[in-house]
């Protein structure tokens, strides 16, 4: 599903993906209202909308949508390059924030990668929520550091590869495990930290500073993408 208050955009991006074998638009909305109404009857499994509309901003609507049994995946897709959205998108639960000034081929990987499971933030971006993370003071999230005690030896390493962008694949290459155990591995996290994904995951190994801390050493900039 597309939301965006200029029609123009919406049907342009619409006709784009029109044109993808894999990829249907079921619905349009111009509004957040409209856009939690039609989900809630056609159930997307996406929902790409802009950050900015003229009711609920693109942010309350990623909560709203998140409530509902069948939440569908949501990005972001924007002109608004702001820390202060992303960083908002991410908390609220959004899977990806892309740019409308990325190329068409990487928005059209971007999807690929949400529908997957993975997560995407456009890369002009992740340096600047890297450094964001790094100026503020460790653990401002619901997250302490008791909680991050809670996590067994593996599951911290884990989350400090989760942190540096890294893939369940890559997890279980570092760490000579396999992907399945990865997977369980994850789940552990999100489940002692009571995160949604490993979106939010990320975003508190910044602020506790695991991220910075790569278990194999290769200080690697997160780019956030397929799982």
């Amino acid at each position: 599903m597309l939301v965006d208050d200029q029609e123009f955009a919406r049907r342009g991006l619409g006709l784009v993906l029109a044109d993808q074998p894999d990829i249907e638009v079921v619905a349009e909305a111009g509004n957040g209202s409209d856009a939690i109404s039609l989900a809630a009857a056609l159930r997307p499994e996406i929902v790409l909308t802009e950050a900015r509309l003229p009711d609920l901003n693109g942010i309350e609507m990623t909560r709203n949508l998140l409530r509902h049994r069948d939440r569908p995946k949501v990005v972001i897709v924007t002109s608004f390059d702001s820390e202060e959205y992303l960083l908002g998108a991410l908390q609220a639960g959004a899977c990806g924030y892309i740019l409308k000034s990325t190329k068409v081929d990487e928005l059209l990987n971007a999807i690929r990668a949400v529908a997957l499971g993975g997560a995407v933030i456009c890369p002009c971006m992740t340096q600047r929520l890297i450094n964001r993370m790094r100026s503020r003071p460790p653990l401002e999230s619901n997250v302490g550091a008791r909680m991050l005690d809670t996590l067994s030896a593996r599951e911290f390493e884990v989350l400090a590869h989760i942190s540096v962008g890294k893939t369940n694949s890559e997890i279980a290459k570092e760490m000579g495990l396999t992907t399945a155990t990865v997977k369980s591995h994850v789940s552990g996290v999100l489940a002692k930290l009571r995160l949604r994904d490993r979106v939010q995951a990320a975003l508190v190994g910044y602020e506790a500073g695991v991220a910075f801390r790569d278990p194999a050493g290769k200080g690697r900039t997160p780019t956030f993408s397929s799982v």
